[in-house]
């Protein structure tokens, strides 16, 4: 599971103590945010879901939003239990599309959100062990002293793993807006649904997946500036248990069947 809620208790704190106007903004506008403000991305395995997004609001019911990451991890390893070392070389790169549709319906709010999402990931491990090589003391080799034998660390298995994925999302979900003093609460509730498809490489897409959820959003206006901390837990339920190939390499979505998932996020609007 994902926790993001640092931002979100500071968000909740400053919703609380503000003196402002209630948040509700309506019309055009820019946006940023931090964490799973579009609740159908918590399907996308963690490395194709960036942390910023930027969005734009056409209108009081229309909104685009784009999101874009890329990372790479190095790590090495020792093992004194059987001398060897390794390293671990992990890559990432993602873009995120997303279109969300509000409306009211009466007190209710009733909201919709569809993404896209491009992945591509790559990952490498190498062991190495000890081994004896040859090194010659004097230069030119021709003024070579004669041969010594030292120690040097050989590459003996290497492991890799790639993928290329494409991964669309929904989500719909109904709630009250509630105002209490300059805060407006919007507790709802809804579903969220995705489907993967393997472009190319060894590993496997995650497949069919849902998610019922509780979403929270606590929003307080500064000025011309709106401030939403948004808290949303459900329960996913995956076709499959992240990407997995033959080879026994696990790339793990972190949503398991079944299991709660708690993600926070912070959005600004302007």
């Amino acid at each position: 599971m994902r926790f993001r809620l640092a931002a979100l208790a500071a968000l909740a704190l400053l919703a609380t103590s503000a003196s402002a106007q209630t948040a509700g903004l309506e019309g055009r506008g820019g946006y940023v945010a931090l964490g799973g403000v579009s609740p159908e991305r918590l399907l996308f395995p963690d490395s194709a879901d960036p942390a910023f997004v930027a969005g734009l609001r056409l209108s009081e019911h229309v909104d685009l939003q784009i999101g874009v990451a890329q990372s790479e991890t190095r790590e090495t390893f020792l093992s004194r239990r059987d001398v060897s070392a390794g390293t671990r070389t992990e890559r990432t790169g993602a873009v995120v599309l997303g279109a969300g549709y509000a409306d009211r319906a009466g007190p209710a709010l009733l909201r919709a959100r569809l993404s896209l999402g491009y992945d591509d990931y790559s990952y490498q491990f190498t062991t190495y062990r000890p081994d004896s090589v040859r090194v010659f003391s004097g230069r030119p080799p021709s003024e070579e002293t004669g041969p010594e034998y030292a120690l040097a660390l050989a590459p003996v298995e290497t492991r890799t793993a790639l993928g290329k994925f494409v991964h669309l999302a929904f989500s719909t979900s109904a709630g009250v807006p509630v105002r209490l003093g300059v805060v407006t609460v919007e507790p709802s509730v809804g579903v969220a649904g995705s489907i993967s498809g393997k472009r190319s490489g060894s590993l496997e897409a995650p497949g069919l997946q849902a998610l019922p959820f509780v979403r929270v959003p606590v929003s307080v206006r500064v000025g011309g500036v709106a401030v939403t901390a948004e808290s949303t837990l459900g329960v996913a339920f995956n076709e499959n248990d992240g990407y997995f190939e033959a080879g026994g390499f696990d790339r793990s979505t972190g949503r398991t069947d079944g299991v709660p998932v708690l993600d926070g996020a912070l959005r600004v609007d302007f």
